[in-house]
């Protein structure tokens, strides 16, 4: 590896918590680019493949990095690797099951060509950071396990912590993130509605966006629930001291996803996840929520989560009770900060790369 490397990092901007956590990797260079100018660039474009192998051609990159799983992203890098062989790629991976199948069998719908495709990619790589939680039980495939690296996706600690003790803290009851029924579930919703609790809600309600159309229902149903009130989406200015203005996050999960970067960062911040976690089949799903075990209040049902609700209502400014939960708060804060820890990511991502913890 040369002394100082050119990077190509694709990082697209798809939205969501792929984006997000692609985003967070890219600001680890942000001193490297300083003090390196033309030395790393981020690629964020959802153009095709022949656009981005072009891209690729001009800027001759030393390293490739990928944040998630983009065919046509395959395509143009193994067109480059092909004749840069030499080229170091890095891959961000962020579901696990991609990694302990054989990609010629895997995601059948998708066909043999795209498994193959995957199969040739992942076998490319120099190194694999699989970013969501990975069951002991289910090893790699073996051609793989050499190269990757179990750690969970990074969330900077300056960013994420507690700036109002869980105590004197005002406001009950949050939800925020992406407000569709596998965050927050329509049974939830449902149940809510014959009680005389309140929630607020925080996040983007996409009603005008016909790529959406199947859940206006659910949002309208949302929208008409008086104990459910629809706050809009925080500005990310006010988002730290938004979240820190409540006790609780409540979250009644139905569905599969590969992790919930809200769950953590609202655990950085101190404030207490109540959950129920239906994850309506799927093996993935069974697994989403392990990296943060031990640091959430669970509930096996809808109805053991509303009654919870009910109870920390009517004690929450108890001294002793506060006392408790105020300890709790800290605590998860400090776990969540150790397990989804960015500057641990950062040195090994950087020693990988230049060798050394930092770059010069």
């Amino acid at each position: 590896m040369k002394t100082n490397p050119k990077i190509f990092y694709i990082s697209l901007t798809v939205g969501s918590g792929v984006q997000n956590t692609g985003d967070r990797i890219g600001t680890m260079f942000d001193k490297y680019s300083k003090d390196n100018p033309g030395k790393f660039l981020v690629y964020s474009h959802q153009n095709s493949s022949s656009t981005l192998a072009d891209e690729l051609i001009k800027f001759k990159p030393d390293v490739i990095m990928l944040n998630e799983h983009y065919y046509r992203c395959f395509v143009a890098i193994l067109f480059h690797k092909k004749y840069n062989p030499d080229t170091v790629i890095i891959y961000f991976n962020h579901c696990y099951p991609r990694l302990v199948e054989f990609p010629t069998k895997a995601r059948q719908e998708e066909g043999v060509e795209y498994g193959t495709l995957t199969d040739a990619f992942l076998q490319s790589c120099d190194l694999i950071y699989n970013l969501n939680h990975h069951p002991s039980d289910e090893p790699y495939v073996y051609h793989l396990r050499k190269k990757i690296k179990d750690m969970y996706f990074p969330i900077p600690r300056e960013q994420w912590y507690i700036t109002t003790p869980w105590s004197k803290r005002k406001r009950l009851f949050m939800f925020w993130g992406g407000v569709f029924p596998i965050k927050f579930s329509e049974k939830f919703v449902n149940a809510i509605a014959h009680t005389d609790l309140e929630v607020d809600v925080y996040g983007k309600i996409y009603e005008e966006n016909d790529r959406y159309k199947e859940y206006k229902p659910y949002w309208e149903k949302v929208r008409k629930t008086n104990q459910l009130k629809v706050m809009g989406r925080i500005e990310d200015d006010n988002l730290l001291e938004v979240v820190n203005s409540y006790k609780f996050f409540i979250c009644p999960h139905y569905g599969t996803e590969p992790f919930m970067l809200t769950l953590g960062e609202s655990c950085m911040a101190g404030t207490i996840p109540l959950m129920h976690n239906d994850v309506g089949g799927g093996r993935a799903g069974q697994n989403w929520r392990a990296w943060a075990d031990g640091l959430y209040i669970d509930h096996d049902s809808i109805d053991s989560l509303i009654n919870r609700m009910k109870l920390v209502r009517n004690v929450h400014n108890d001294p002793d009770y506060a006392a408790i939960l105020e300890k709790y708060s800290y605590d998860i804060s400090e776990a969540m900060s150790s397990r989804l820890n960015y500057d641990r990511f950062k040195r090994d991502l950087f020693t990988f790369i230049f060798g050394k913890e930092e770059s010069k």
